[in-house]
């Protein structure tokens, strides 16, 4: 169980260090430009190296026409008893882009079962990381067991020529073919499908029974995959499910009081040295301190981690502290300790083990809180496993003071493709940081728009941007208007309609410590001109959700669109329908 320390104190893991700068500089890039449900946690990503690489090797699966259990998909709750507080671990996949499936496991997840009046279990978004806001069912054996009979319809998709058809949750088996390895459907000696799944269900505990795993690749030798009727595998899957009770109570910040701002110092996992802001109160002996990482949900409540004092110290033990509504997943802080290792062949590798508390001595006349040597603060999904959103090594917390700081430059300026519709979308990346380095209050963060003059920033006035209350010249970092203006981790796009610039510069300004300081102006040519270079017309253009499944019409929000063109190249590219 999530809460249980006795089955996670002595664990270790290891990692390649320099393994970990390649995939943390990957998941920074990829948790920052898609803005999906299945962001891969930084550790997990990490341990399951092996396993995503053989995941690879069979994007594609078999196809062969399979017995259909149920055609209808059950949409509405069905009568009976709702288990209430659940938790659920599971192996998971998700699409991979275009060349193949990503591991992302669910280590302490909302879980959802129902006893139906009818004798039946009904398992709610069955699959896992894929969200088909629908029910599978199991059918009782007798006992304390239950079988899923598949294929069971569970969600709807189109084909090729834009009709509708029924996706279904599917047992597949892991078999080597001629291609490498698949998951595809298992036939017995005489053509039988075989496709049960079974399942015990304990004191609220359900628990599907294990199939093993391979011997050479640890991957689990079923899985329960959503696929078409005739066994093509969709990407997401699901196997080796546990959901039971949930019995943890997250972390509140009492009632009235009120936080100071803070600098959080730590090191990330490149071994650099970063600063972020951070809110701590103070009530008495006890202390809190607001999770410092920022999910991406924006209507995400606080989360807060409690300490309490000892002595001249202030520990930290392993807590839950609120739930990730938009993953359906329990949030915890999770301490450890980490270190290195030296390998038989000189390689370096990071360990981490975990600890029983975090603990910061106090310094009485700063205020100043210093974590002690080797000491790594997870937020973690759960505490059994490493799932981790964000690590802090070696953390300090200091009181902030504002000065009139100069701001950082803006970076990694591009230019998308331009359009009719939409105007000229322009992508950079934020710091909120001085040019020392120093952090600087978000809040008292902006910055201007310059095309090719820097005489005058650009602004945004309401007659042509007819979604503004008002004219914007001084943009706050934090302004996201779902229209024009928009927002993730530390990136900033905006849409503007300008045409036939030959630059755009993009300039920082804080507004802190009672003066106004300015970045320099950072440039980026429009070398395409307003649209891409492309001179061939487009032929074809299909639309796509973030999970990779085909649309009839673009809706509103994030999706992919994937043009083809008449001399055959194919441009994939996201794009905001408004």
């Amino acid at each position: 169980m999530c809460s249980n320390s006795d089955d996670y104190t002595n664990q270790s893991y290891i990692f390649m260090k320099k393994v970990t700068f390649t995939i943390i500089a990957a998941l920074t890039y990829i948790m920052s430009m898609a803005q999906n449900s299945n962001n891969q946690h930084l550790f997990s990503v990490l341990k399951t190296q092996s396993q995503q690489k053989s995941l690879r090797m069979f994007a594609k699966a078999a196809q062969s026409k399979l017995p259909i259990i149920s055609d209808v998909i059950i949409r509405d709750k069905p009568e009976g008893e709702a288990i209430e507080n659940l938790q659920r671990k599971a192996f998971c996949t998700v699409p991979g882009g275009t060349t193949g499936i990503d591991y992302v496991p669910q280590t302490c997840a909302v879980g959802n079962f129902l006893k139906g009046k009818d004798g039946n279990l009904y398992i709610y978004d069955a699959l896992g990381k894929c969200y088909t806001f629908s029910y599978l069912k199991l059918e009782p054996l007798g006992g304390s067991s239950y079988v899923l009979h598949t294929p069971q319809a569970i969600d709807t998709d189109y084909d090729s020529e834009g009709k509708t058809i029924n996706l279904y949750a599917t047992r597949l088996k892991l078999e080597k073919t001629p291609d490498g390895l698949n998951y595809i459907p298992e036939m017995t000696a005489d053509g039988k499908f075989v496709g049960d799944v079974k399942f015990e269900l304990q004191d609220n505990t359900l628990t599907q029974v294990s199939d093993g795993k391979d011997a050479e690749t640890e991957l689990p030798n079923t899985i329960i995959a959503l696929t078409t009727a005739e066994g093509e595998w969709r990407g997401f899957c699901t196997t080796d499910i546990v959901i039971k009770p949930f019995k943890e109570t997250a972390t509140e910040l009492p009632e009235g009081l009120k936080p100071s701002t803070y600098v959080l110092n730590f090191l990330n996992l490149k071994s650099e040295k970063e600063n972020i802001i951070a809110q701590v109160a103070i009530d008495g002996n006890d202390f809190y301190l607001k999770n410092p990482f920022v999910f991406d949900d924006e209507n995400a409540p606080d989360m807060w981690i409690k300490g309490t004092k000892e002595n001249s110290k202030v520990v930290f033990k392993p807590q839950y502290i609120g739930l990730n509504k938009d993953e359906h997943n329990y949030v915890f802080m999770k301490p450890t300790i980490y270190g290195y290792q030296t390998t038989d062949d000189g390689q370096q590798k990071m360990t981490v083990s975990n600890a029983d508390n975090l603990t910061f001595d106090l310094d009485a006349t700063t205020g100043k809180l210093t974590c002690n040597e080797k000491g790594l603060m997870l937020i973690n999904e759960g505490l059994e496993e490493l799932n981790v959103w964000a690590a802090y090594a070696d953390p300090n917390l200091t009181i902030f003071v504002d000065k009139p700081f100069t701001p950082a430059n803006p970076a990694d300026i591009k230019l998308e493709e331009y359009s009719e519709e939409d105007g000229q979308p322009v992508v950079f990346s934020i710091k909120a940081q001085d040019v020392n380095g120093e952090f600087i209050l978000p809040e008292h963060l902006y910055y201007n728009v310059y095309f090719d003059s820097d005489k005058a920033p650009y602004t945004f006035d309401t007659e042509t941007y007819s979604q503004l209350d008002d004219n914007l010249t001084d943009i706050p970092v934090s302004y996201n208007d779902g229209d024009y203006f928009f927002l993730k981790g530390n990136l900033r796009m905006f849409y503007a309609y300008v045409k036939d610039f030959k630059r755009v510069g993009i300039q920082m300004i804080y507004k802190g410590g009672g003066e106004t300081k300015r970045s320099e102006i950072v440039w980026c040519d429009n070398a395409a001109g307003i649209t891409d270079c492309t001179a061939d017309s487009k032929v074809k253009i299909e639309y796509y959700d973030l999970c990779g499944r085909r649309l009839l019409q673009p809706t509103k929000g994030f999706c992919i669109s994937r043009i083809t063109y008449s001399n055959g190249e194919q441009k994939t590219i996201k794009r905001i329908i408004r």
